[in-house]
């Protein structure tokens, strides 16, 4: 389209010791000329991400004495993905006194979710005590991020680490994915539907997904707040899925005017005789204000009579 394109290249050796130099003193820390040679003349630490994360690393490493052996811990990966697997083994090793695998246990529910974890969640999961939770949490801060309360991963060097590092074993990844689902499902709100579509989506539990969908209350928040992702649900139970009842919101939406219709135009042409079931019990409920909206959505289903139906929509607009 011929934008202007610029090249973001690894930083050179001047601009990674003005990166320690400026970054350590805003915490009023510094390093040694030869640690700091070691570092900025380290191929890995040309990439921003790789230098400012083991910095932090350092910042937080309270032994002195242990210093240039933490950095020469570092320092000894070839890759940027080893660089932080050995990141992970350093948490593992530091908080293995709270118990084991608690850190892979934590970090593996937050990487199998959807979207992230509230803290509350982490903790009744993993059975952590609140004290050790918010020490790791303030220790791993730089690779995480909340949004709306969700705790999850904060770039995606640190996410496909721990993938790689606990979850490509399919077991375990099985026996995290199962404890999501058994947690969530003890809890009945909008929150718990998202997550539990999404793991019946990955692990391919389409006629639990049904089980979840059929209930009208559940469909209405996928139909008015995820529209997209129930697109994608709904393949699954229609491709996966070998018995489902497309008439099972009836009843519950035979009042309900407006997701009577948005459920008709969501399955549309594709079960066009069934969404016609809910336009007609609309019908004789609708207001003068809704008749041509509701005649263009007819048109839009019924394709047989789709010209005669928006006419109408236009003659009344």
């Amino acid at each position: 389209r011929n934008d202007d394109i610029f090249e973001i290249s690894p930083l050179n050796i001047d601009q990674r010791k003005r990166l320690i130099e400026v970054y350590l003193k805003s915490f009023g820390k510094r390093l040694s000329e030869d640690q700091i040679d070691r570092i900025v003349s380290d191929s890995q630490c040309g990439n921003t991400m790789v230098l400012k994360t083991l910095l932090n690393e350092l910042i937080n490493f309270g032994i002195f004495e242990e210093l240039d052996n933490r950095i020469s811990y570092f320092l000894g990966n070839e890759t940027i993905e080893s660089f932080y697997q050995a990141l992970l083994q350093s948490y593992e090793t530091d908080f293995s006194i709270y118990g084991n695998n608690v850190i892979r246990h934590t970090l593996s529910l937050i990487a199998a979710s959807s979207n992230g974890l509230t803290e509350e969640e982490i903790l009744e999961m993993t059975g952590q005590k609140q004290l050790h939770w918010s020490q790791f949490h303030c220790a791993f801060i730089e690779h995480f991020t909340n949004k709306h309360g969700k705790i999850s991963f904060s770039h995606d060097y640190i996410l496909t680490s721990v993938c790689a590092r606990y979850l490509d074993d399919q077991e375990y990844l099985k026996k995290i994915q199962d404890q999501i689902i058994t947690y969530f499902r003890s809890h009945d709100n909008a929150r718990s539907w998202n997550e539990l579509a999404y793991q019946y989506h990955i692990t391919g539990r389409y006629s639990d997904m049904w089980q979840l969908l059929r209930r009208s209350e559940v469909m209405k928040h996928f139909l008015y707040n995820a529209r997209e992702r129930l697109e994608i649900y709904w393949s699954d139970i229609v491709s996966g899925c070998d018995i489902y009842d497309l008439t099972v919101y009836l009843d519950d939406l035979k009042d309900d005017f407006n997701t009577s219709l948005e459920f008709a135009g969501f399955i549309g042409r594709q079960e066009w005789r069934t969404a016609l079931m809910y336009m007609q019990q609309v019908y004789d409920i609708m207001h003068d204000a809704d008749r041509a909206y509701f005649f263009k959505m007819l048109g839009d289903i019924y394709s047989k009579q789709s010209n005669q139906c928006y006419r109408k929509a236009l003659t009344i607009l």
